[in-house]
């Protein structure tokens, strides 16, 4: 198979070839972002492709095009709104195709349903060898997919499938919590960033894996989150999604060390707070937004939030 060789083009083509936008003074494009992957509401099912990787959009619903190879479009299968709040920050572990080129094979291979290098792919994450992060991205991806029809039977009612969800929610939930105690700075990682944490609830408090006290005083659920979880003043709909995703993407950048162009304009940025917001974080939020959906009355989950994004926040 013949892997693409990506070459990173100077500023003089990125000036004539690629799309772009600006704030204040200074020029921007799809190669200005951490990992030259600007901003999407992935909670709506929007994603960014690269077209260079040659991806199948035919389930897809195409949003956005970016010259030269950057695509945003939105999957048929979406999450219910009344969801996106509860999968604040919930998503598969990420890594760099390109830099694991024998994970193109193997990703052909797993589409296909050809799981016969799962025993090896196993072993890789077992001893923790460089390829284990795409390992375990690849592996995840295929159990959800084998794993779909048994979550749609039980969603429409099949008593054997949701037998199936809850033994598999709850062998999860009960692994997570055990890693939880043992490792408790890693999981806090994750726990610290989400609104939300998978938890075996029982009538009875000794049961409960983990513990309300562990989840509290060791956990710190959404400690580390510019907006606070218990602000009851966001609504569980489309327009907080957007706010949210747009002001943990620029945190993101504001946090990334500088790494990319977004990144280096974003840490200048100063503490997010009411009055900030609207005269410092706005005009970013703004121009990422617009980049990414500049015909915004055009897609479907924007409908009656078109005023919204095209002035300021109150």
């Amino acid at each position: 198979m013949i892997i693409p060789v990506y070459k990173e083009p100077s500023r003089e083509e990125r000036q004539r070839d690629y799309d772009s936008f600006r704030i204040d003074d200074q020029r921007f494009d799809a190669l200005s972002f951490d990992k030259s992957e600007p901003f999407s509401l992935s909670l709506l099912g929007h994603h960014w492709f690269h077209l260079f990787d040659d991806p199948d959009l035919e389930d897809c619903q195409v949003i956005t095009n970016r010259n030269l190879h950057y695509c945003l479009a939105k999957t048929k299968e979406t999450k219910e709104v009344s969801d996106l709040l509860v999968d604040w920050n919930v998503s598969p572990p990420d890594y760099e195709w390109f830099e694991y080129p024998d994970s193109f094979d193997q990703r052909v291979l797993i589409n296909k349903g050809d799981y016969s290098n799962a025993s090896a792919l196993g072993l890789e994450i077992e001893q923790e060898t460089p390829d284990s992060v795409w390992a375990i991205t690849l592996l995840v991806a295929a159990a959800e997919r084998v794993f779909k029809p048994v979550m749609k039977a039980a969603q429409k009612g099949n008593e054997k499938a949701i037998h199936a969800v809850h033994y598999l929610a709850h062998k999860l939930t009960h692994l997570l919590s055990k890693i939880a105690e043992v490792h408790p700075a890693k999981i806090q990682k994750i726990s610290m960033n989400s609104l939300t944490w998978p938890i075996l609830f029982s009538p009875n408090t000794k049961l409960e894996k983990p513990s309300r006290d562990f989840v509290t005083n060791r956990l710190h659920i959404g400690s580390k989150l510019l907006v606070g979880g218990q602000n009851k003043a966001w609504g569980n709909n489309t327009l907080t999604i957007v706010a949210l995703e747009l002001i943990h993407f620029i945190d993101r950048h504001k946090n990334s060390g500088g790494e990319s162009e977004l990144g280096r304009l974003c840490q200048k940025l100063p503490r997010l707070t009411k009055a900030r917001a609207v005269s410092d974080w706005w005009p970013v939020g703004k121009a990422i937004f617009e980049f990414s959906y500049p015909e915004p009355h055009l897609v479907d989950d924007f409908d009656g939030l078109i005023s919204t994004s095209r002035e300021e926040p109150e």
